[in-house]
């Protein structure tokens, strides 16, 4: 089943909106949704939403024949031999982040997250990861309500993936716990409670998303891009 229009296109009519189509970000785009100068919508081009759905549905005829998924219906890396219970599928993505909750010395800064934060959406818009549309606007509602993760400077394992401080951002945009810190409009709050006071409910991720979201490398390419966005600005 697709996922609803419902609230994709919640922050459609505001001024300055970028609507996301999993292209054409430039990195002044970058720089305003990270300093809060910019709202983020998503697409409403059929093409592009039709990609979306296309890439779930296959994500859930896979699950369906029993057929072995990496990530989805085996488990990771060297037990990815292993298959698991397509019933477990869901529990196995949720629980996904707390391995990965292993970020040490002091807190990036927020622009840089929320610029990670863009970035995340804008590639999973892409249609190519198998997630619902659902989980990619969560990541667009935090944006306009100022909602920030605490994210820490070490634990990137670079080109091979963001997957420690994606998994911060992951955990604390769909409230998998309280242990997941955020900022709302210069509140520190965990995350279940920032979520409430932002006006969203706790988001259980469905089999594949948990993976789609962290195997990536948007915080270095956020960080990357305020970086350059400064030094011409200089």
């Amino acid at each position: 089943m697709h996922d609803t229009m419902e609230n994709v296109d919640q922050y459609s009519n505001s001024h300055s909106n970028l609507a996301l189509n999993g292209k054409d970000l430039t990195i002044k785009d970058v720089h305003q949704v990270s300093n809060l100068q910019l709202q983020v919508s998503l697409t409403e081009d059929s093409e592009v939403l039709g990609r979306i759905y296309k890439s779930r549905d296959i994500v859930n005829e896979t699950i369906e024949s029993g057929e072995a998924l990496y990530g989805v219906t085996t488990p990771f890396g060297g037990m990815a031999n292993v298959q698991i219970p397509p019933e477990e599928a869901e529990a196995l993505q949720n629980n996904l982040p707390w391995p990965h909750k292993t970020g040490v010395g002091g807190r990036l800064h927020d622009q840089d997250v929320r610029a990670a934060m863009l970035l995340r959406a804008n590639s999973l818009m892409q249609g190519a990861s198998g997630v619902r549309l659902s989980l990619i606007q969560r990541f667009a509602d935090c944006l306009n309500a100022g909602f920030t993760p605490h994210v820490y400077e070490f634990g990137s394992i670079g080109a091979s993936g963001d997957l420690v401080p994606l998994s911060y951002i992951l955990g604390s945009v769909i409230g998998l716990d309280p242990a997941y810190k955020v900022s709302l409009q210069d509140q520190d709050l965990d995350s279940v409670t920032a979520l409430r006071q932002a006006g969203l409910s706790p988001f259980s991720l469905a089999p594949k998303e948990g993976l789609a979201v962290i195997n990536g490398t948007s915080v270095m390419t956020g960080m990357a891009a305020n970086c350059i966005y400064e030094a011409e600005a200089l």
